[in-house]
């Protein structure tokens, strides 16, 4: 769930095993910028109205964890560590790291990536053209998008770009 009132709240006894995902302060007014205070209230209102649905509250960090036993009032608030270790993780050879860098012309490049499937409501235009904006700054920049484009008439114009490469599904 986002903290984004525009989503639609999950309906009382769901039936469903329901856990609230909080990344974000997003209801203490300190954390708030300055908007107009229906906004806030609305906004607050609307995740301690789901939390108080959820079996747990899930943070990741001891600050989230403070504020959601603090201002959440929830009995079952769980941290989850923001990270990961990647050692443990790892299945991917380093020679294949090295052949897709390669292949892709990402050596020696930032590399901003996009994994998924790419359907209008991804606002990828939007993505793209913040990116040419970074790049213009950071020229030893790549943006790599991996995963079917549904919508290539919009982004046409960038495929031929070379700080942006488009893998395909």
């Amino acid at each position: 769930i986002s903290a984004n009132v525009s989503h639609f709240p999950m309906p009382e006894n769901s039936g469903c095993l329901y856990y609230y995902d909080m990344v974000d302060d997003h209801i203490s007014i300190e954390a708030e910028p300055p908007v107009p205070s229906y906004r806030w209230e609305k906004n607050k209102e609307f995740i301690l109205g789901e939390v108080k649905k959820a079996k747990a509250v899930f943070v990741v960090s001891n600050a989230l964890k403070k504020l959601a036993e603090r201002d959440v009032v929830h009995d079952n608030v769980i941290l989850l560590t923001n990270g990961v270790h990647y050692d443990k993780h790892q299945n991917v050879e380093d020679a294949k790291i090295a052949d897709v860098k390669r292949r892709y012309g990402l050596e020696d490049h930032f590399v901003v990536s996009y994994i998924g499937n790419i359907d209008e409501w991804a606002r990828l235009d939007f993505s793209l053209e913040s990116f040419l904006l970074f790049n213009s700054r950071c020229t030893k920049s790549k943006m790599l998008i991996v995963g079917p484009v549904n919508h290539p008439v919009k982004h046409e114009r960038f495929v031929d770009l070379s700080p942006i490469v488009f893998t395909g599904p």
